[in-house]
């Protein structure tokens, strides 16, 4: 159940004044998806989309894509939209991912063998590709990370890339200190610099800093002084929804930097609270989670805030998006917290769940979470969901809102699902 180009159907229906309802059927594909899992918000590294646009690998390595295309983000050489899925023949062809991050209108790609590509476009300061497009980082590249705030219409996204040894690089715009820097500004790939078109060829990604590093907002932008570099990152989540990043070092530490928290990585003093090594950590755009080896979930707020233990053990995985969380205990019980404005965590709840409370769901085996809409499926393979469905994001015939568990009547079988902000997907089993 996938809503595929959703701006391009709007427009079309305006043009017919008819309403289209578009089943894709996957023909051409007869491999498997690959599985993962995406540190930012829920879903899966090798399935994802922007906001009109979908993204998936299948197991034996072909990139297929569909959706609006404006600005390329479907990386097929061109500005067509497609209807149904269209196999990518790049230079990608070799290759196989090991992570996909989706912007609005744009990818960011990380290979197996530490290559990372972006295509699209509608990124301040970065010209179009209609086509993935190597970034020369110079080094390998060990992960990758991204953070913005969906249909940004002044494109303030960020991305960040890990290398070897642990240290971490940010290119894109600086809006809010997203690249660490000491600079809030619009921002390009140079340092302190605040040109507004730059091609890959000379992006150089700016080296995140763990104490200092000031640009002032003179004219010539100087630059006064070099921190300390930020090594030994095992760990990178950028905010969904939001415009800030969070890195764990090998040893636990836990640095921020972005809105709300500094414009240069900040260690929190605070983190030695936590027991047990964190495994996982989730980025909402107003609290940071993280799940530790001792299958428990710690919360805090802001650069200094003092983790707090969620009242709940047993813990199978935790999912975020903008201000809702979701956690999922081994026994397959769900609880949630957060907001609830459009009954993502159930009927007959409040709009704000200040507290971890129980949602009355068990016997799931996993979970996702979109902008205001949640997914469930449970041990049989039967997929359920809550929340908006305006985008048809839980295959509803009702365009408004589910406040109810809801079962998604058209499938079974499924032993993977995956969400974006407005979009769904299921894999079913050996499909």
């Amino acid at each position: 159940f996938i809503k595929g180009g959703e701006m391009m159907f709007r427009q079309i229906a305006r043009k017919t004044g008819i309403i289209l309802l578009v089943l894709l059927i996957f023909s051409p594909i007869n491999t498997a998806p690959k599985r993962g899992v995406n540190a930012q918000g829920s879903g899966d590294e090798l399935i994802t989309g922007g906001y009109d646009f979908s993204l998936i690998q299948l197991e034996d390595g072909s990139l297929w894509s569909w959706g609006a295309n404006v600005y390329g983000q479907l990386g097929l050489g061109d500005d067509e939209n497609r209807l149904h899925p269209v196999k990518l023949n790049t230079k990608l062809d070799n290759k196989t991912m090991a992570k996909m991050l989706a912007g609005d209108q744009n990818v960011f790609a990380l290979t197996n063998d530490g290559k990372a590509y972006v295509w699209g476009g509608g990124v301040r300061g970065f010209s179009t590709y209609s086509q993935p497009t190597k970034l020369d980082a110079g080094f390998k590249v060990k992960d990758i990370a991204w953070t913005g705030v969906i249909q940004d219409i002044n494109h303030h996204y960020s991305y960040a890339i890990v290398d070897g040894e642990g240290k971490v690089y940010v290119f894109g715009s600086s809006y809010h200190g997203t690249r660490g820097r000491g600079l809030s500004g619009h921002g390009s790939a140079e340092k302190c610099s605040e040109t507004y078109t730059v091609s890959l060829s000379d992006i150089k990604p700016v080296l995140i800093s763990a104490t200092h590093e000031v640009c002032s907002h003179s004219e010539h932008h100087k630059k006064v002084k070099d921190g300390k570099e930020l090594t030994n990152v095992k760990l990178i989540s950028g905010a969904a929804n939001a415009r800030y990043y969070v890195a764990v070092t090998e040893n636990n530490d836990v640095y921020t930097w972005g809105q709300g928290h500094s414009l240069t990585a900040h260690k929190n003093p605070n983190i030695d609270v936590i027991t047990g090594d964190i495994q996982k950590i989730v980025a909402t755009k107003d609290k940071i989670y993280a799940l530790t080896s001792e299958k428990e979930v710690w919360e805090w707020e802001g650069r200094e805030g003092r983790p707090t233990k969620l009242d709940i053990s047993d813990v199978k995985d935790v999912v975020g998006y903008d201000q809702t969380v979701l956690v999922l205990k081994e026994n397959g019980m769900v609880y949630g917290k957060g907001k609830n404005d459009y009954g993502q965590l159930g009927n007959g709840l409040d709009a704000n769940i200040s507290s971890l409370t129980y949602l009355g769901i068990n016997d799931i085996k996993a979970v996702g979470l979109g902008y205001r809409h949640s997914l469930f499926i449970e041990n049989n393979g039967k997929v359920f969901g809550m929340g908006w469905n305006s985008y048809r994001q839980l295959a509803n015939a009702n365009d408004g809102v589910l406040e109810e568990f809801t079962k998604i009547s058209t499938i079974s079988g499924v032993d993977h699902i995956a969400a974006n902000a407005y979009t769904s997907y299921a894999v079913k089993d050996n499909q």
